[in-house]
C-alpha cells in the first residue's frame, strides 16, 4: 500500500493522514447512510472493497418515558428516538445508566442515582450523540408528616388531608392497599377520598415519581352505627318527646335527624342515645342516627301524631243533669285519652280518627269548655257546649186559633232558649221565633177544643195542660188592600220614595177588612230600620170593626234618609187565622245632574270643538244636551240627543255665534225635572277670514333652454297666516316679458305656460288661453282649488314649455313675475313682487351637449329641489375642459 495515491469512500475523496507499506490512515468523507464501497489507489493499482465501510446517521432523541424517578435511581426508562441502533452509551447528568435493551427506535436502560432536579440524558451510537436537555427529573422520596382525619366509616367516602414533605405528583394513595381517589395535590399536600375498609387501624401509602412512604396504621376505620329499637315509637307533632334509641357502634353520635329535622341529643353511649324529638308532620318518619361511622336509618321508626282538633260536637247543648249522648267530629281524634266537659269527665263510649261519642256529665247552667285529649295534645272547644236548664211556660197569646191552624202564638217563660219544639195536642207547630223568654210559634191543625202545648228545649220539656183552644172558624179572614202612589201593593212588593217625601194617605195607604164575628180585630206593624226615618203606615181603615191603632214613631213624618224599610202587617181577628201583608219601602235620593264645563268665560269658533262634561246620579238612562244663546233664557239648539251618559261629549261647535252661550244636560226619561246648566256665559264666534303672504320659492336664476325643452321660470310660495283658518287659492296671474322679440317671433316658441303646486299641473294654458302684446304674455290661471291648511304653506310653480321648432335669432330672453294682487283667495295676500330668474331660448347645435335627447328637462323645484341650470354649465365647462385637453394633444 506504500504510495497510496487516493482512498475514496463511495467515491467520495478520503483525507489520507499515514501510509506504510501495510497502512493507510484516513479521515473520512461526508456520505450517505448505509454501506458503501472504499477504493484505495497506489501506483501499483487500485483495489476496492465493497461495502466495506458504513455510513450511520446520528441518533436522535423524540421521547424519554417516564421522565421522571427516584434520585436514588433504579428506574427502568424507555428512550424513544431515530439511529438508537448499537447505543454504545447513555449517561443520566453525566452518570453512566445501564442499557437493558436496544433496537432502532429505543434503548431502555436503568437509572444510576442522581441528584433531585431536571438533568440531561446523553445517548450515544456509532453515528454519534444526541442530548435530551432537562429531560429527565430526579425526584427525592415523599414523607408523610400528618393525616387529618385520622378516622373515618368503613364505608369509605372520608375526606382526608395527607401532610408533608415531596408529595408532588403523587401517582396513587392506598388505605391498606385500596386506591383512595385523590381529589387535590400540591408539594406538601394530598386531598383523598378513602376507599372502602374493615373496621380497625390500617396504613397509608403514598407513591411518587420519587417513590413511596408508609403511615403505619395512620388511618382508623370505624364500623357504621346500627339501630335496633326506638321507644316510644310515637308522640305529639309539635315534638319535645323524649326518646332512647338503642343498638351497636353509636359511640360519638353526631346527629339525630326525624323525617330531615335535627332532635336534641340529652345522652349517648356505645349502645343508646337519649334526644327529645323536634317538631314534625303527622305520620311515620325516618329516624337516623349519624356517627363518625356512617348513619344508619329506621324507616318510619317513630310516629308524628297529629294535635287532636275539634270541628263540631252535636248536640251542642243539654241538660244540667247530664246523661246526653254526644258527638264530638274533628280530625286526628284516635286514642282520646280523655274528654272533659268544664273539667268534669265525660264517659267515652266509641272514638275513630274523626269522631268521639261520649255521655255527658253533670254540669251547670251555662256555656263551657269541652277538651279532648289524644297522644298528640289537647284541643279546647271554647264555651262548645250548653248545659241548659229546664223550660217554664207562664203564658200563652193568644189562647185560642182556628182548627184549620196557622195562628200566631207568642208562648212566654224561662229557659225557653235553643227550643227544639213545640207541640198542640202531640202536633208540632213551626217555630219561628225565639229568645230565652219567649217562643213565637205558627198552630198546626187540631181538633176542636182545649189542647195542651208542650216546648222543649235542650234542658228539658214544660207542659201548659189544656193552654190553647181550638175553634171553629165561621167567618172570612181579614183582607188587606195596600196603596202607594195611587197604585196597588202586592204582598212581598216594593215601593220606591224619594228622601223629602212626607207621608200622606195619598202616597201610603193601607185598609183592613174584616167580617169576622170573633174577637175585636188586632192590627201590628213590624217595620225595621224605622227609626225617625219617617213614618210608613198614614191611616188604617176598617170597613166592619175599628182596628186597634199601632205604635207607630212618629205619628207624621218625612222619609229624609236613604234606606231600605221591611214592613210586616199582621191582622189577627182571635178566630180566624191571623193574615200577613209584606213590602220593602225603598228611599233614595232624587237623579241629579251637574255640569263642570263648560262654565263661563271660555270661547269657542264655530266648527271648532266644545267639550262638556258633567256628573250624574240615579241617571240609568240617556241625556239630552241643549244650547241657549240667550243666558240660559231659552234652550232652543239641540247639540246631542239621547247620548250615553258617561259623563263626557266632545262636539263640533254650530254656527250659533252669541257672547251670552250657555249649555244645559238633561235626563231624556225625565227632561223637565233632572237637569243643569252651565253656570256663567261663554262665546261663540265666526273664525277670522284666512290670510296669506307670498315670497320667492327657489327662484330658477339664469338658464338656457332649447326648442322642444321645458323650464322653470318662477317660483313662490304662499304661506297661511290666518291662525286657525284655512286658506283657499283660486287664480293666479302670471307676466312673462320677452326681450329680443324680432316681431312677435319668440312669443310663437312657447308651445304653453304650466302652473303647478308640487308635482300637480293646476292649470295649463296655450297662446289661445292667454292675452299678448309684443313683449308680454299674461297668462290667467282660473279653475283650480287649493287649500292651504292653517299655518302651514304650499310651493308653486310656472314653467314654459318650447315649441319643437328652431330658435328665432338672436336668442329671445324670457322673465317672469307675479304680484300679490295676482292671486285670487279668500282674502288678501300681503308680500312683494316675485320675479324669476332668466330663460334664453338658443338653437341647438350639432352634438350639442346641453340637450342630446331632446327631452323634457324641466326644472321642476318642488320634485327637482332646485333649478338645473347650475349643471348646464358645470356641463358646459367640463365639455370645454375636454375640447382645449383635444386640441393640445393635437
Amino acid at each position: 500500500m506504500t504510495g497510496a495515491t487516493s482512498v475514496t469512500f463511495d467515491g467520495n475523496a478520503a483525507t489520507i493522514t499515514g501510509n506504510t507499506g501495510t497502512t493507510i490512515d484516513v479521515t473520512t468523507p461526508a456520505g450517505t447512510a448505509g454501506a458503501i464501497d472504499v477504493v484505495v489507489t497506489t501506483p501499483g493499482g487500485s483495489d476496492t472493497s465493497t461495502g466495506g465501510y458504513t455510513y450511520v446517521d446520528a441518533p436522535a432523541i423524540t421521547n424519554i418515558s417516564p421522565s421522571s424517578g427516584p434520585s436514588v435511581g433504579g428506574q427502568s426508562v424507555t428512550i424513544t428516538g431515530t439511529n438508537l441502533g448499537s447505543a454504545t452509551s447513555v449517561t443520566v447528568d453525566g452518570n453512566a445508566a445501564t442499557i437493558t435493551g436496544n433496537t432502532a427506535n429505543t434503548v431502555d436502560i436503568t437509572t444510576p442515582a442522581g441528584t433531585a432536579g431536571a438533568v440531561n440524558v446523553v445517548v450515544t451510537t456509532a453515528g454519534g450523540s444526541d442530548t435530551s436537555t432537562g429531560g429527565y427529573t430526579y425526584v427525592d422520596a415523599p414523607a408523610i408528616t400528618n393525616i387529618s382525619p385520622t378516622s373515618g366509616p368503613a364505608a369509605g367516602g372520608t375526606s382526608v388531608t395527607i401532610t408533608g414533605t415531596n408529595l408532588s405528583s403523587a401517582t396513587s394513595v392506598t388505605f391498606d392497599g385500596n386506591a383512595a381517589t385523590i381529589t387535590g395535590n400540591t408539594a406538601t399536600t394530598v386531598d383523598v377520598t378513602t376507599p372502602a375498609g374493615s373496621a380497625g387501624a390500617v396504613d397509608v401509602v403514598v407513591t411518587t415519581a420519587g417513590g413511596s412512604d408508609t403511615s403505619t396504621g395512620g388511618f382508623t376505620y370505624l364500623s357504621g352505627p346500627a339501630i335496633t329499637n326506638i321507644s316510644p315509637t310515637s308522640g305529639p307533632a309539635a315534638g319535645g318527646t323524649s326518646v332512647t334509641i338503642t343498638g351497636t357502634n353509636l359511640t360519638g353520635a353526631t346527629s339525630v335527624t326525624f323525617d330531615g329535622n335535627a332532635a336534641t341529643i340529652t345522652g349517648n353511649t356505645a349502645t343508646t342515645i337519649d334526644v327529645t324529638t323536634p317538631a314534625g308532620s303527622a305520620g311515620a318518619v325516618d329516624v337516623v342516627v349519624t356517627t363518625p361511622g356512617g348513619s344508619d336509618t329506621s324507616t318510619g321508626g317513630f310516629t308524628y301524631i297529629g294535635a287532636p282538633a275539634i270541628t263540631n260536637i252535636s248536640p251542642s247543648a243539654g241538660p244540667t243533669a247530664g246523661g246526653q249522648s254526644v258527638t264530638i267530629t274533628g280530625t286526628s281524634l284516635t286514642g282520646a285519652t280523655s274528654v272533659t266537659f268544664d273539667g268534669n269527665a265525660a264517659t267515652i263510649t266509641g272514638n275513630t280518627a274523626t269522631t268521639i261519642d261520649v255521655t255527658t256529665p253533670a254540669g251547670t247552667a251555662g256555656a263551657i269548655d269541652v277538651v279532648v285529649t289524644t297522644p298528640g295534645g289537647s284541643d279546647t272547644s271554647t264555651g262548645g257546649y250548653t248545659y241548659a236548664a229546664a223550660p217554664a211556660i207562664t203564658n200563652i197569646n193568644p189562647t185560642m186559633g182556628t182548627t184549620a191552624g196557622g195562628t200566631s202564638v207568642t208562648i212566654t217563660g224561662t229557659n225557653l232558649s235553643g227550643a227544639t219544639s213545640v207541640t198542640f195536642d202531640g202536633n208540632a207547630a213551626t217555630i219561628t221565633g225565639n229568645t230565652a223568654t219567649t217562643v213565637d210559634v205558627t198552630t198546626p191543625a187540631g181538633t176542636a177544643g182545649a189542647v195542651d202545648v208542650v216546648v222543649t228545649t235542650p234542658g228539658g220539656s214544660d207542659t201548659s195542660t189544656g193552654g190553647f183552644t181550638y175553634q171553629t172558624p165561621a167567618n172570612p179572614a181579614p183582607t188587606f188592600t195596600v196603596t202607594a202612589g195611587g197604585n196597588g201593593v202586592t204582598s212581598g212588593g216594593t215601593v220606591n220614595v224619594l228622601t223629602g217625601t212626607t207621608v200622606t194617605a195619598a202616597n201610603i195607604a193601607i185598609q183592613v177588612d174584616d167580617s169576622s164575628t170573633g174577637d175585636s180585630l188586632t192590627l201590628t206593624a213590624g217595620i225595621t230600620n224605622q227609626g225617625t226615618t219617617g213614618i210608613v203606615i198614614s191611616e188604617w181603615q176598617g170597613s166592619s170593626t175599628s182596628p186597634t191603632p199601632i205604635n207607630a214613631n212618629p205619628s207624621t213624618g218625612t222619609f229624609n234618609a236613604v234606606t231600605t224599610l221591611a214592613v210586616t202587617l199582621t191582622a189577627n181577628d182571635g178566630v180566624n187565622t191571623a193574615v200577613v201583608f209584606t213590602f220593602d219601602i225603598v228611599v233614595s235620593n232624587a237623579p241629579t245632574i251637574t255640569v263642570s264645563a263648560p262654565n263661563g268665560g271660555e270661547n269657542f269658533v264655530v266648527g271648532g270643538n266644545m267639550t262638556i262634561t258633567w256628573s250624574s246620579s240615579g241617571v240609568a238612562g240617556t241625556v239630552d244636551i241643549l244650547l241657549s244663546t240667550n243666558s240660559g233664557g231659552a234652550y232652543s239648539v239641540t247639540l246631542v240627543s239621547g247620548t250615553a251618559n258617561d259623563g263626557t261629549e266632545t262636539i263640533t261647535v254650530p254656527n250659533n255665534p252669541a257672547t251670552t252661550c250657555r249649555v244645559r244636560v238633561r235626563d231624556s226619561a225625565a227632561p223637565t225635572t233632572t237637569l243643569d246648566d252651565s253656570d256663567a256665559d261663554f262665546t261663540i264666534a265666526v273664525p277670522a277670514p284666512a290670510a296669506g303672504t307670498m315670497s320667492a320659492s327657489g327662484n330658477p336664476g339664469t338658464q338656457n333652454a332649447l326648442p322642444g325643452s321645458t323650464r322653470t321660470a318662477l317660483g313662490f310660495r304662499i304661506s297661511e297666516t290666518g291662525g286657525s283658518s284655512t286658506l283657499t287659492i283660486t287664480g293666479a296671474t302670471v307676466r312673462i316679458t320677452m326681450a329680443n322679440n324680432s316681431g312677435g317671433v319668440a312669443e310663437s316658441a312657447v308651445s304653453s305656460i304650466t302652473l303647478r303646486r308640487g308635482g300637480t299641473t293646476l292649470a295649463s294654458l296655450t297662446s289661445a288661453g292667454w292675452s299678448s302684446t309684443s313683449t308680454v304674455i299674461t297668462c290667467n290661471f282660473t279653475g283650480f282649488s287649493e287649500d292651504i291648511t292653517a299655518s302651514s304653506s304650499a310651493d308653486f310653480n310656472v314653467l314654459i314649455s318650447f315649441a319643437g321648432t328652431a330658435a328665432p335669432s338672436p336668442s329671445p330672453q324670457y322673465f317672469a313675475e307675479i304680484q300679490t294682487s295676482d292671486v285670487s283667495s279668500a282674502s288678501t295676500i300681503s308680500g312683494t313682487t316675485v320675479t324669476g330668474g332668466t330663460i334664453t331660448l338658443i338653437n341647438s347645435l350639432p352634438d350639442d351637449p346641453l340637450d342630446e335627447d331632446k327631452t323634457d328637462d324641466s326644472c321642476d323645484l318642488a320634485i327637482q329641489g332646485g333649478p338645473a341650470w347650475p349643471l348646464l354649465l358645470a356641463g358646459l365647462f367640463v365639455l370645454m375642459l375636454a375640447l382645449r385637453r383635444r386640441r393640445k394633444v393635437s
